[in-house]
């Protein structure tokens, strides 16, 4: 069964998901910040999605 990823956000603790969705705008400015090639606009959120892919997968149940 397939699930989005707000169905994972649902499973988690208000708390857990401020951090998650923090980590994962910090991340963004920092791969922006360090990319000579960057625009002057916006954030290259695209780079960090495997962050947040793996921080996601961490919080999905384990199946038997």
């Amino acid at each position: 069964r397939s699930r989005g990823l707000g169905d994972v956000y649902k499973r988690q603790s208000l708390k857990d998901a401020f951090r998650l969705a923090v980590d994962f705008t910090l991340r963004c400015i920092e791969v922006t910040r360090t990319d000579p090639r960057a625009a002057w606009y916006g954030v290259e959120f695209e780079r960090a999605l495997p962050m947040l892919t793996e921080r996601a997968k961490a919080l999905e149940p384990s199946t038997p």
